[in-house]
């Protein structure tokens, strides 16, 4: 092997450091601060999942309510018209949580800012990837399994790809 394939094979563990610091100054030097009250300029999406789910029960008259809307149209309808730079917050000191827009749940009782902003993550997570659970469907049709998730290879089956045949 030549010097250059080991430099080339040695290359994320030789600069790792100087790639991981250049990123990080970039994105900190490249962030829109808020000013004094960071809080004030993050943007909020509100999510209204207990009046979705009350909505969603049937009714005496054995019809089948309309399927709510997924918090991940929810939140593309309010962030849409947003400038997307106040996405790009300063990384804040100490302890706090470094957010890209404040997630507000309606009707419901929730402390901090951390973990709604992860539960959003996790409820886009759920309705981005298709069930494979007997009797459920999918609530959003943009990603499919990968090849080797549907015919059960080893290696990758815990995959999706983007659904080409999907109008956006």
């Amino acid at each position: 092997m030549s010097i250059s394939a080991y430099l080339n094979a040695a290359k994320n563990i030789c600069f790792a450091k100087a790639k991981n610091d250049l990123k990080y100054l970039i994105l900190q030097r490249t962030a829109v601060s808020g000013g004094e009250d960071n809080e004030a300029n993050l943007p909020k999406i509100i999510f209204r999942r207990m009046k979705d789910a009350s909505e969603q029960k049937d009714d005496d008259s054995g019809q089948d309510k309309p399927r709510a809307k997924p918090s991940f149209l929810q939140a593309c309808e309010q962030l849409k018209n947003i400038d997307i730079s106040r996405l790009r917050q300063p990384k804040p000191h100490g302890n706090l949580p470094h957010l890209a827009f404040k997630a507000v749940f309606k009707g419901e009782d929730v402390e901090g800012d951390g973990g709604p902003y992860r539960q959003v993550f996790q409820d886009w997570s759920s309705e981005l990837q298709p069930q494979k659970q007997e009797g459920t469907t999918e609530i959003l049709d943009l990603l499919k399994p990968c090849a080797n998730q549907v015919t059960g290879e080893q290696i990758g089956r815990d995959r999706f790809v983007v659904n080409s045949s999907v109008n956006s």
